[in-house]
């Protein structure tokens, strides 16, 4: 797969407009600023007035730094991801779940709109490597893990983000504590992991919700935005492989 802020990049530019058809510009927004975050400057020891009267302490400040600085950037930029997500769930405006929540809604939405096939591939892996992560991590929530489970009226096209929004109410309301460094103080830890894999859960699913909105539509679109070149490619293809390096489509 394409790194994440390529991702982002590409989903931006699908729906910028460019194509009058898919012009979906909030959203293409918020992916063009997740796809431009490259890091987040972080200081932990910034007012700390004990740096240098004890190296293993040090050390173990300057590791958890380290990984801590990685973990911030990652969420910086679900952060806007997510952002995306929830400003194009207002767009679709979803018919009501049997269950309240908004959430809920889109994941009926894709529930009753798509069908085994519509799953883009590798979203199963990569949600399965989110709950394996969840599992065995210290930020285990079972309530969480719950939601891997199959549910009435939401498909695999929506657990991902039914799982992840829980998560990420945990992530920013404080149920999870930050990354430490491993026992031998090496900035080693699975939550920026956790937040990337989550990202790109999220970005998939984008992908399926659009590929539900264009489904049987006939939509052709462009992918060669720098080539300005003429071809045309039909949107349920290319939405089930611009998250690729290296892609083929079919010319239309």
């Amino acid at each position: 797969m394409k790194e994440l802020d390529e991702h982002c990049c590409s989903l931006s530019r699908l729906v910028s407009g460019y194509d009058i058809e898919l012009e979906w510009l909030t959203q293409s927004e918020w992916l063009n600023i997740a796809s431009g975050i490259v890091s987040v400057k972080f200081d932990i020891m910034r007012y700390d007035s004990s740096v240098g009267y004890c190296r293993n302490a040090d050390n173990w400040h300057f590791s958890r730094e380290e990984i801590l600085e990685k973990y911030v950037t990652e969420l910086t930029g679900f952060t806007y991801v997510w952002g995306a997500l929830e400003a194009l769930i207002n767009e679709i405006d979803p018919p009501p779940a049997p269950i309240k929540g908004r959430i809920r809604d889109i994941c009926y939405y894709l529930y009753n709109k798509l069908d085994s096939g519509d799953v883009i591939d590798p979203y199963p892996s990569v949600v399965e490597r989110l709950r394996q992560i969840l599992e065995t991590s210290d930020a285990r929530d079972d309530r969480i893990l719950k939601r891997f489970d199959k549910i009435e009226n939401i498909s695999e096209h929506g657990t991902g983000i039914y799982a992840i929004y829980k998560l990420r109410n945990s992530l920013v309301h404080g149920s999870i504590a930050f990354p430490y460094p491993d026992e031998e103080n090496r900035p080693i830890s699975m939550y920026p992991e956790l937040v990337r894999l989550s990202t790109r859960i999220v970005l998939l699913t984008m992908q399926m919700i659009w590929l539900a909105h264009y489904k049987g539509s006939k939509v052709l679109c462009s992918v060669d935005w720098e080539t300005l070149t003429e071809k045309k490619y039909p949107i349920e293809e290319v939405l089930h492989k611009i998250h690729l390096k290296n892609i083929v489509y079919s010319v239309a």
